[in-house]
């Protein structure tokens, strides 16, 4: 008995042969096998084969055959799939089958075809034809914002979409991430179909209080803060004006006024932008002095004292170490002023300015370096009488500055 086996050899003789007839009987396709005897011999160079994959490049030999436009091209061929042939479940030649009735079918990873009987007699040609079908399908998964790992039973399949091939039957799926919870689909999956399957992790949800948010910050806060204090500008002092008053010859000196002060304020803000009430006072003191050539000398104790009470807005920015701070208010100071047991006092309209720096000990308390500015009008009214003149001297006239600089405490957020 003898079986004879053919095994075609499939070349492309030209890279538009797919293209234009897709239905060319010598092509092999993955669900047919060419038509028996369609193929057509060549000869030529083998300059490239790939023994995995069954395949190859020839190049031809100028026979003739051929259009001399193809001539010394590179022609690629596959070969058609190979079977193995096994006889009571080990393998066989053909020439260890019996004559008689046999059953043949035929397996592969992802096709089956059912057994058939074909009958074996001695010195004839058997053959058979097997109708294959698919015994696996697609399943194509896509996870949303593309990351995650993807297991398929239990195997890893991908990460962030992946597309396999799998038997026909049920599935599982499961999708880990980092911050997410686990996701996991059942899926069934049939014979030459596709399943398409889109998964959406949700995040875990933290289990304690949620973490400050620095940049919005809402609520009620405060300060305490203590400042010295010097003045900008010439206080409008008359005493050093008319010294000639205190006799002929007479020099003045004068002094720098120099004090201190303690300031609070409280207020609301809403994320960068808040409204506060200022409130406090200061103090300061100057020593004038004068001496006549051979005559009188004296000096003076100045002082100055008073509240101030202003509202503000404010600006600040901060993270979870610093926050930098700036203010800008309007109110009313009263001071009450003095020389040597005599004494007067002005009330002025108030403009200010606050810049700050403060280091965060912790979400609602901080240490703050600043400086505040202040601006008031003394007018005309700090007028008094000095012992050593009979006329009135002015110890402070016109606009006034201060400059404070500050340590304080910030509480709020």
């Amino acid at each position: 008995m003898r079986i004879l086996l053919l095994i075609a050899l499939l070349i492309a003789t030209s890279p538009r042969l797919h293209a234009e007839d897709p239905a060319d009987e010598r092509i092999a396709l993955d669900s047919a096998f060419p038509v028996a005897n369609a193929g057509k011999r060549f000869a030529g160079e083998l300059i490239l084969v790939e023994h995995v994959n069954r395949r190859g490049i020839l190049r031809l030999d100028r026979d003739g055959t051929i259009n001399k436009y193809y001539w010394d091209l590179p022609h690629h061929f596959q070969m058609l799939p190979y079977a193995e042939i096994t006889y009571h479940g080990a393998g066989a030649e053909l020439g260890d089958l019996p004559l008689g009735t046999h059953q043949v079918s035929g397996h592969s990873d992802t096709m089956d075809a059912p057994a058939q009987s074909v009958e074996v007699v001695k010195r004839t040609p058997a053959s058979v034809t097997l109708v294959a079908t698919a015994t696996t399908g697609t399943l194509e998964i896509s996870i949303a914002e593309g990351k995650g790992i993807i297991y398929v039973d239990d195997k890893v399949a991908g990460e962030g979409k992946a597309s396999t091939a799998l038997p026909v039957g049920p599935h599982k799926v499961r999708v880990t991430r980092e911050g997410y919870l686990n996701a996991e689909r059942a899926v069934d999956v049939k014979a030459g179909s596709t399943v398409s399957l889109g998964i959406e992790l949700e995040r875990i949800k933290p289990t304690g209080p949620p973490p400050p948010d620095y940049d919005n910050a809402e609520g009620i806060y405060g300060g305490l803060s203590f400042a010295g204090l010097l003045q900008a500008n010439p206080t409008g002092n008359q005493i050093q004006r008319r010294c000639q008053d205190f006799g002929p010859g007479a020099s003045c000196t004068s002094d720098t006024e120099k004090g201190g002060g303690l300031f609070g304020f409280v207020g609301y803000t809403w994320r960068y932008f808040g409204v506060d009430l200022l409130f406090g006072g200061s103090g300061d003191v100057s020593h004038p002095s004068f001496s006549v050539p051979n005559g009188a000398s004296g000096a003076w104790d100045v002082s100055r004292i008073g509240g101030l009470g202003a509202l503000r807005v404010r600006t600040s920015v901060q993270t979870r170490v610093v926050r930098a701070s700036l203010a800008l208010g309007l109110g009313v100071s009263e001071r009450v002023v003095g020389i040597s047991g005599s004494s007067t006092d002005y009330t002025s309209l108030t403009g200010l300015f606050d810049a700050s720096v403060a280091l965060r000990t912790s979400p609602t308390t901080a240490i703050a370096l600043g400086c505040m500015g202040l601006w008031e009008d003394a007018g005309q009214g700090a007028v008094v009488v000095v012992s050593q003149s009979s006329t009135p001297f002015y110890l402070f006239s016109g606009p006034q500055y201060l400059i404070q600089p500050y340590l304080g405490l910030q509480f709020g957020p």
